[in-house]
């Protein structure tokens, strides 16, 4: 196992993510999880991470297993909430040069599922998410 191998090696590099804008929506959000087979979605101003929107947190508004036509009030529900009362603004950052095994640290001591990975500038350069660290590992066996 390399020890001080950069997260830039193994993290999904921003051309491959799939984010929606601060003026989109929850729908537009759930739409690419579902398309894409995602769990992360980055909210961007322009190059800049301003949030993030995790499966988990659209799982914690999905009522409609409460309802008789589920899919309907689930759209409504993700149409009336605006993005930016529901996005992670509270980010933590890390930088490309980070090692996998700060990375893997971090998370774990803060539980978090994924972490953005963003230039000096705030400009996103990758998402690395418990997946990618999975992935890494088990290329190590």
């Amino acid at each position: 196992m390399k020890k001080r191998e950069p997260i830039s090696n193994i993290m999904t590099k921003a051309d491959q993510l799939k984010t929606v804008s601060v003026n989109g929506s929850l729908a537009e959000v759930k739409r690419i999880m579902d398309e894409y087979s995602v769990r992360h979605v980055p909210i961007m101003s322009g190059n800049k991470i301003v949030g993030l929107v995790s499966r988990q947190d659209l799982e914690l508004l999905n009522f409609s297993k409460l309802f008789e036509n589920g899919n309907l009030s689930e759209e409504a529900l993700l149409q009336s909430i605006p993005l930016e009362k529901m996005m992670n603004r509270n980010l933590t950052v890390e930088k490309a040069s980070s090692s996998v095994k700060d990375i893997v640290e971090l998370m774990h001591k803060s539980h978090f599922h994924s972490l953005p990975i963003a230039d000096e500038n705030n400009n996103l350069v990758g998402l690395v998410t418990t997946t990618d660290l999975l992935k890494y590992f088990i290329e190590q066996y």
